[in-house]
């Protein structure tokens, strides 16, 4: 099980686990939480493969099947709050739990098992790494290697981010594995639609402090999450601006994704807001606010950073 509004190194690295676990001969389902539409390209993928197919599973099914001695295990997060369907973690009887994210005081507790590595690129790269060391022949298939492989592009920015030479290393197990570039291309081809609200927002940006970009995406869409995350890569592509922060609706709240370049630690303004990250990539969500009223929080915020930095 990955986040809610899973991405795709939820994904890839849900059905490259599900491999290998299919690999020992024991059974195991996947639910992953697609309102967010990061998924919809390798779903339609996934949907052609009757074997992957049969792995994905509803919430409801999700929680109706575990019970005693089933294994949770959570990919891409640590936070219970983050769970699409937090009340599984009171019918299972242990949590495994892969984390590439920074740990906070909230974590999944008791849990059998906690890997986090805040170090490396995406639980993909992890989950690549992980799989390697086991004794059983896995093979993954071009697709499962591919979805692993378009996990690390998307959280690495097409590996300028957080790449080591853990990354790479991984990367080329991958391709040795059968990932495709072309199908790594495919997954993570955009509709015109996203292309165009992705355009809108970059262009309504706002500059503090000469290199901050800060901009609010209006309206809550099915792919807004997508869409923000994409928005705030694009603007620390623009000359001199060394952090980006984009905005958006979140139910009855505001979501904020976070980018930077090295010289501004996104994670620790994030944390001012209740939420966190890594050094270049952070997030929060701020419950019953306005996008205007999150932005004014949000700029305090970094007033308070460059305060403490001084």
């Amino acid at each position: 099980m990955g986040h809610e509004n899973a991405d795709l190194d939820a994904a890839g690295a849900a059905f490259g686990l599900a491999r290998a676990i299919k690999a020992m001969g024991k059974p195991v389902t996947i639910h992953l939480d697609n309102r967010g539409g990061a998924l919809e390209n390798l779903f339609q993928l996934i949907q052609k493969n009757e074997s992957l197919a049969k792995l994905l599973v509803t919430g409801e099914e999700a929680l109706a099947s575990a019970g005693e001695g089933t294994l949770l295990i959570v990919v891409d997060t640590h936070k219970p709050s983050l769970l699409p369907v937090q009340s599984i973690l009171k019918k299972v009887d242990k949590v495994a739990i892969i984390d590439h994210h920074r740990r906070g005081t909230e974590s999944i507790e008791p849990n059998s098992l906690l890997y986090i590595e805040a170090y490396a690129s995406s639980t993909c790269e992890l989950v690549a790494e992980l799989i390697q060391y086991l004794d059983e022949e896995i093979e993954l298939g071009r697709l499962v290697a591919s979805a692993l492989l378009a996990g690390i592009t998307v959280d690495t920015k097409n590996f300028a981010f957080m790449t080591g030479a853990r990354t790479f290393e991984a990367a080329s197990y991958l391709r040795r594995s059968g990932a495709e570039p072309q199908l790594v291309q495919a997954i993570l081809r955009d509709p015109l639609d996203t292309v165009v609200r992705r355009a809108a927002i970059i262009k309504d940006a706002e500059v503090y402090y000469d290199n901050i970009a800060i901009a609010i995406q209006p309206e809550q869409t099915t792919r807004s999450a997508v869409i923000a995350a994409q928005a705030a890569d694009a603007l620390l592509e623009v000359a001199d601006i060394k952090a980006s922060f984009v905005l958006r609706p979140e139910g009855k709240g505001t979501a904020i994704s976070a980018r930077s370049h090295n010289e501004i630690n996104v994670h620790a303004i994030m944390e001012r807001l209740g939420g966190g990250g890594h050094l270049t990539i952070a997030g929060a969500q701020l419950p019953d606010c306005t996008p205007q009223e999150a932005k004014e929080q949000l700029v305090r915020a970094i007033e308070d950073y460059f305060q403490q930095e001084e």
